[in-house]
């Protein structure tokens, strides 16, 4: 299925990627608004000349520094390497895969197996794998290719140390890409805005990080997606699902099974109020803070985005559940909401249905 209504931002990224390296973008945005998909869909439709390399690390366990090089490099046939056999030099490995120029869409950089172990090994700057890959962007540019490095999900490795927290090396690096050398457009895409908001702070990026939110559909769009996917009642799923694109393919999947779109979106809502009632019981059973925590969510039974002090106060004591992804912060406009409106549906429905319990008991 194609990528569906998001010229707009399509527009936008690609003017980003059409100038000279300058910043980190940081592509934000709620749970399953599109991200991915929007960026594959950039991806086809730049020119030729464009070498893009896209890691995902979610794909992968990212607990060690280890598991970051092995997300990072691909091993490659050893035959192609044999020239490489008795001594590894990163800077020839560079060279050589510069030469290939590569496929327009890298999932990987490949490399042979010994060239990849020798990252693991402390010492010399030159087994570093930042600089590899510094040596490699800047022999693309030399052959007058474009390269363009998407890191997804960067919050996987938060707690990766190597010397230290490895984000703080990868920010390094990602700055000196761009801000410096303007070698390589840097885009880091993640729907945790905590983390974004800690990692400019941390990572010192004031001037060299700009933000590109990839939100859900507002009403028009999405009922030219409604229309264009077959959805019959609009004004039901808009009511429910709103311009959630995850949510919108959600409805589809149940229709296929033979829900009706009622039955769907109800099936939806009882699910998320299933996931609250399980965070509620289990994962804050143990804390201090549990019922201060619950309330928090009573502050959206009847409104769908705080702003200003409202905010401020989620952000206070409500942290527990933008990690859990039942709100979504926005750090640029400075305002929370849940994730979508079926979260928000099953706020209400859970949060009503307490109080009519508490009522009934007198």
């Amino acid at each position: 299925m194609k990528f569906l209504d998001r010229e707009k931002e399509k527009r936008e990224l690609k003017a980003i990627l059409s100038g000279e390296p300058d910043v980190v973008y940081f592509v934000y945005g709620p749970i399953n608004s599109g991200k991915t998909a929007l960026l594959m869909q950039i991806f086809e439709e730049l020119p030729e000349d464009y070498r893009i390399f896209y890691i995902n690390f979610r794909r992968v366990e990212t607990r060690k520094y280890e598991d970051f090089v092995r997300a990072m490099f691909q091993p490659r046939d050893e035959s192609f390497w044999e020239k490489f056999a008795k001594r590894v030099d990163l800077i020839k490995a560079a060279l050589e895969y510069a030469e290939k120029l590569l496929e327009k869409v890298n999932f990987r950089f490949e490399l042979p197996s010994r060239v990849i172990r020798e990252f693991f090994k402390p010492g010399e700057k030159e087994r570093d794998v930042f600089r590899y890959l510094e040596i490699l962007m800047g022999e693309l540019v030399k052959k007058e290719k474009k390269p363009v490095l998407v890191l997804d999900e960067l919050q996987m490795l938060r707690d990766v140390k190597k010397n230290g927290y490895l984000l703080s090396d990868l920010f390094n690096f990602l700055i000196g890409m761009t801000k410096e050398t303007h070698l390589c457009h840097c885009l880091c895409a993640t729907s945790d805005c905590l983390f974004i908001e800690k990692i400019y702070s941390n990572a010192r990026l004031e001037g060299r990080a700009r933000y590109v939110l990839v939100d859900d559909l507002d009403r028009e769009r999405a009922y030219k997606v409604y229309e264009e996917l077959g959805i019959e009642d609009k004004e039901l799923v808009w009511n429910y699902v709103g311009g959630k694109f995850g949510d919108i393919l959600g409805v589809l999947s149940y229709k296929r099974r033979g829900y009706s779109e009622r039955e769907a979106v109800e099936e939806m809502v009882r699910i998320e109020a299933g996931r609250l009632k399980h965070l509620k019981l289990f994962r804050l059973a143990d804390t201090e803070m549990r019922e201060e925590i619950w309330e928090v969510l009573k502050i959206f039974c009847e409104k769908e985005v705080c702003r200003g002090k409202e905010a401020e106060k989620v952000l206070k004591k409500g942290t527990f559940w933008i990690r859990e992804n039942v709100l979504f912060y926005d750090p640029v406009r400075g305002e929370v909401r849940p994730q979508g409106r079926i979260i928000w549906k099953a706020i209400k429905r859970e949060i009503r249905e307490e109080e009519g319990n508490v009522a009934s008991c007198a």
